[in-house]
């Protein structure tokens, strides 16, 4: 069994040249131009943001896809090399540990996952490693991600590398000279392109990406922007819907799972939810005032009856508006329905919305 406290990359000179392009890579902005433009642009044209936070691990060893088939929800041996394939790892209850993103290569497995998630992840893996040939690394710090979000991604993606572009297969190209692995997705009712380069080149692709925006038809997006993006279009957050307080049914994970494939952890309750109709929340919208004071974690209301948990909310405002994600009570709410929002200063009324929500 390899040692779960060590998930270091093999190769001091690697990490330390990953270290160099890590002080060379400024990263995301909060803001580039305008909150309600860069928010627009993902929604109706194009937007590219820098991801490199994202958790990056690397397995290696011929029984790597094998093992992670049996530790998570989608069905991975169909997933063939060349193919990417969402996925989520649930506790032994069925609660969601995390949602990750499966990269098929020739010669090792690259999982993306949540910022900051990625010890938990390697840690679990490790825990189910007994005889298995299988060798895990968090490989965060080689690399970074630059995401296209919008109707366009697509295109713009086949455009870059001349190349078609399939949902679900990975891409190996160039950007201005360097190599890039990327994959197309469509998920959470949005279209987005991730690119893969290694973090020493990072700036010299998010440059050339960035000089060519008028002629792509992209805007740059901010993290003020792609949070309330995330928000309105259901996407989870480490912490916030992607927690031991969920299972994938009720924070809009079922896309990631297979009802076909044989066991794996928390097999059991997730297929006794779906078989039994057991669900009996799920992810919604929550629109309010710009001015109003709310948190996540905050206890929502309908009719006198506690209905769900505020589980994030956006501290911007898009024309006025600001949104939250929450987890509702099934049957007991409905959208456009009035809903308070309990916080420490009293209740703010909001309205529930289906996603995804335009504000």
């Amino acid at each position: 069994m390899n040692n779960a406290s060590t998930f270091k990359y093999p190769g001091t000179d690697r990490m330390q040249a990953s270290s160099r392009g890590s002080a060379m890579h400024k990263g995301i902005a909060d803001v580039y131009t305008d909150i309600e433009a860069e928010y627009d642009a993902a929604v109706r044209a194009a937007a590219l943001i820098d991801q490199s936070a994202i958790g990056m691990i690397e397995m290696h060893g011929r029984d790597a896809l094998d093992l992670l088939h049996r530790l998570s929800t989608n069905d991975l041996l169909r997933v063939g090399v060349g193919g990417v394939a969402p996925s989520v790892l649930v506790t032994e209850k069925g609660r969601v540990i995390d949602y990750l993103h499966v990269l098929v290569f020739p010669d090792r497995i690259m999982l993306l996952v949540s910022a900051g998630n990625e010890q938990r992840v390697a840690s679990w893996i490790e825990k189910f490693t007994i005889m298995e040939d299988v060798r895990s690394y968090v490989v965060t710090d080689r690399f970074s991600l630059f995401t296209l979000i919008g109707p366009p991604a697509k295109q713009i993606g086949e455009h870059l590398f001349g190349s078609t572009v399939e949902s679900g297969k990975l891409i190996v190209g160039e950007i201005d000279a360097t190599l890039v692995h990327a994959f197309y997705r469509k998920e959470f009712e949005s279209d987005l392109l991730d690119m893969i380069v290694e973090r020493s080149a990072a700036e010299k692709v998010w440059r050339y990406l960035a000089g060519r925006r008028q002629e792509l038809g992209v805007s740059l997006m901010g993290a003020s922007a792609y949070e309330v993006f995330r928000i309105t279009r259901g996407m989870p957050l480490l912490a916030h819907e992607l927690s031991d307080a969920f299972n994938p049914f009720e924070v809009g994970l079922r896309h990631a799972i297979s009802f076909t494939k044989g066991c794996y952890i928390g097999q059991e309750v997730i297929a006794r939810l779906e078989t039994y109709q057991k669900v009996q929340r799920r992810l919604e919208g929550i629109v309010f005032d710009q001015n109003a004071s709310v948190q996540s974690g905050s206890t929502l209301v309908h009719a006198g009856e506690e209905v769900g948990v505020l589980t994030s909310s956006s501290s911007k405002a898009i024309r006025g508006r600001r949104c939250g994600l929450a987890v509702l009570k099934m049957h007991r709410i409905h959208s456009d329905d009035p809903i308070g929002i309990v916080g420490p200063q009293g209740t703010v009324q909001g309205v529930c919305a289906t996603l995804p929500v335009l504000l």
